[in-house]
This record gives structure tokens, C-alpha cells and sequence, in this order.
């Protein structure tokens, strides 16, 4: 079944400028809340590298249909979307198409005569080196203009005086407690009458029973193998024995059934699909356990191939210094699979 927001959208973002990463968000009628988008996987050739602001079209004549928050609760949306994009395009303009498979399994965007605007890549480069502390003189520089201002102030005859407070005495008398006059003089007497109920520090069975989820998620006391979410099993090949077409074919059904369950896996943009199927394969999937309820929990469990990626950790120890990082490329090499005659056999 697929699931159409076409007719809810406002406008959003989407970001390809990283191999094998497209993030950005959506945007609904009504609705404070954005949908966010963090997929693995790049978008159709005309979007490849770029980075993509749309607005969706409005008939002046016709009433956009506003949707609310709790409406899209009603349909499990997950708000924060994961698995592999589809056709992601508008090679077919002024029609912008915009698929993936994620959460609620197969959804879609079909938008006609949107604005479209594309932004340049150097303008999302950011300066991380860029030091904007204020000198000292910028500092002193400041606080002689704050006296200053602060001189006129007092000096200014016409200021405003709250006519409440045109009596010495009364001015004395709370001077101590609200020398601003921020506060009510009946403030006292209305928190008396609150009929709030009183506050506890007790929470209720709803928030304990959360509570006790959360802590299961994280102490894995409920984990599965992440080998069993799969219904029906799927075959699981050794690579090598696979073409690259077969490679991303597959890698693409394992990461869409993932996502159902509320499991992500990012890609670096060092990695292949390859790569990736190659580290689920023989990894991940043997290794790592869920908790079976992750949806209803509302937690996302995140993979990333970063964390497994020897180019990467070299980037970031010639960015931030060797001595912060205490992985070494060995721990981190997955090029070639393990000699395991067990990998001739489907392992699942």
C-alpha cells in the first residue's frame, strides 16, 4: 500500500549533495511539525549533487487542505523518515516526483507546477575554522556603548513611571520583594486560590510504563536477533558471488525491510553498496539484537558506516588530531571478507 502526501505538502527541501545520503525535510499545510528525511541512497541523475527547495502550488480559488499533527499520528507517519529513496526527479517538469521506501512502507510525492529553486553548493559550505569570538576591544568597545546607554538612560527626564507606583511608600514597601514592579500585587492571593491540582514528584503509570520501555531499548533486555525481523527469512548470498546489480537489488530489500522496523542504516560516502551489503551481511546482522516493538516505541535504531570506515576515521583524526581517536584502520577494515566457509550458504 502506498502512502500519498501530495495534497498536504507546502514545500521542503532535499539534499544530495553526499553520495549515498539525501537529507532534508517536508513541510505540511497546517502543521508545525516538518517531516524529516534522512535516506540511504541517492536521488534520480537530474538530482544527483543537488540541493533542491521546492514550494508547492496553490490555486488561489481552492482552499489548501490543512492537516494536523494529530491527524498524521493517526497514520503512524514516522516523522522522521528512513530507508532508500525511489525515483526522486524532475526530469519531467514542471512535475516534481518524489518516492522512498521508509517507515510506512512505500510513499510518495507527486507535485505539479511547484516552485522550484536550487541552491548553489558554495553556499552550504561552512567555515568550521572560522573563529568568531569578539576581541578584547570589541568587548570594551561594547561595554562603553551599554554605559553609555545606560547614562542616557538615567539622565532621560521624559521617561515613562507606571502611575501604579506614584506613591514613596508603596514604592518602599515592595521594594525589597519586586523592586521592578514585575510582578501583581494580588499575585499572592490569586496562586491561593489556584485550583490546580497539587504537584508531585510521583509519576503516573503511563510515563513509569514508558520509562520501563526506554530502558529495555537501551539494556537490550528484550533484544532480538536483527536476522529475525525478516518474515518472510530472505536469502542472504556471501557478495562475491553476486553482480553489482544483484548487490544493490538486495541491498535495497534489506534496508526497506529495516526501515519497517525502525532501523536505519546510514552510509558514508566512502562506502559502495557492496560495502554495505558486505558489512550487513556479515556483521551487523549477525552481531547486533533490536527490541522487537521499536515502532510503537517511537525509537529510531541507527547504523553507520562511518563508525566502520578507516577513510573516515583518517579524515577525522587529520581534522581533530590522532590523539582523540583510539581506532586503529585494523579494527576498521571490512574490504575483505572473512575467510568463513559458512559464507557459501545462505546465513540466515
Amino acid at each position: 500500500m502506498t502512502l500519498h502526501l501530495s495534497k498536504y505538502v507546502s514545500g521542503g527541501e532535499i539534499i544530495n549533495t553526499r553520495n549515498n545520503s539525501i537529507h532534508g525535510y517536508v513541510a505540511l499545510r497546517g502543521c508545525d511539525r516538518p517531516i524529516v528525511l534522512q535516506l540511504t541512497g541517492n536521488c534520480s541523475p537530474d538530482l544527483v549533487g543537488r540541493h533542491l527547495k521546492f514550494e508547492a502550488y496553490s490555486d488561489p480559488a481552492i482552499d489548501p487542505e490543512p492537516v494536523t499533527e494529530e491527524q498524521m499520528d493517526e497514520l503512524r507517519l514516522g516523522w522522521m523518515q528512513i530507508g532508500v529513496p525511489g525515483e526522486m526527479t524532475i526530469a519531467q517538469y514542471p512535475r516534481l516526483y518524489l518516492e522512498w521506501h521508509g517507515q510506512n512502507g512505500h510513499t510518495v510525492i507527486d507535485l505539479l507546477h511547484p516552485l522550484i529553486e536550487f541552491v548553489d553548493p558554495a553556499d552550504d559550505d561552512i567555515d568550521d575554522d572560522a573563529d568568531d569570538t569578539p576581541t578584547y576591544d570589541d568587548l570594551e568597545e561594547a561595554e562603553q556603548e551599554i554605559a553609555g546607554m545606560l547614562d542616557d538612560a538615567v539622565d532621560d527626564e521624559d521617561m515613562d513611571v507606571d502611575s501604579s507606583w506614584n506613591s514613596d511608600s508603596e514604592a518602599a514597601e515592595h521594594d525589597d520583594e519586586d523592586p521592578f514592579g514585575l510582578f501583581p500585587p494580588d499575585l499572592n492571593a490569586s496562586l491561593g486560590e489556584s485550583t490546580s491540582p497539587p504537584w508531585t514528584s510521583e509519576p503516573d503509570e503511563a510515563t513509569l510504563a514508558q520509562w520501563k520501555e526506554w530502558d529495555e531499548v537501551f539494556e537490550g533486555t528484550r533484544d532480538v536477533p536483527l536476522s529475525s525481523l525478516f518474515d518472510p527469512p530472505i536469502q542472504l548470498p556471501p557478495e562475491e558471488a553476486l553482480s553489482d546489480q544483484q548487490v544493490a537489488e538486495l541491498f535495497n530489500v534489506i534496508l526497506k525491510q529495516l526501515a519497517l522496523h525502525n532501523v536505519a542504516f546510514h552510509m558514508c560516502e566512502h562506502f559502495t553498496p557492496r560495502g554495505g551489503y558486505q558489512l550487513l551481511v556479515n556483521q551487523i546482522l549477525r552481531e547486533y539484537g533490536i527490541h522487537p516493538e521499536l515502532p510503537r516505541i517511537g525509537y529510531t535504531m541507527s547504523f553507520d558506516t562511518s563508525e566502520f570506515c578507516a577513510e573516515c576515521a583518517a579524515d577525522f583524526d587529520e581534522r581533530y588530531g590522532a590523539e582523540q581517536s583510539d581506532t586503529t584502520p585494523e579494527d576498521l577494515d571490512f574490504d575483505t571478507p572473512p575467510d568463513d566457509s559458512s559464507l557459501d550458504d545462505p546465513p540466515f
